[in-house]
């Protein structure tokens, strides 16, 4: 197996880190649907709206999108977000 490899999203990972999600939304669905619902996640409008949100967040100075690459390929995503409050955790800060 190749070295993994991190490294921070460029625009051109967007419709490949779209897609991971996609597979993700899919997956978690198939496991639990009563608590994960059916996000029609394959349909064309939800693949744009993916790679729409995650473009975004590629300028967003209070977000890191980063991709795991091994053998020059991508193989997983991460995403983090800061907050400046966290009203679930109540928390004054929050990633």
């Amino acid at each position: 197996m190749s070295a993994v490899s991190v490294r921070r999203a460029t625009p051109a990972d967007v419709p490949t880190i779209a897609a991971f999600a996609g597979e993700l939304y899919t997956l978690h669905h198939a496991w639990d649907p009563v608590r994960f619902w059916d996000l029609g996640a394959a349909s064309d409008a939800r693949r744009a709206g993916r790679e729409r949100f995650f473009a975004s967040l590629l300028s967003d100075t209070t977000a890191v999108l980063l991709v795991a690459e091994a053998g020059g390929a991508p193989v997983g995503y991460a995403f983090a977000g800061f907050e400046s409050h966290d009203y679930e955790n109540l928390l004054e800060e929050a990633i």
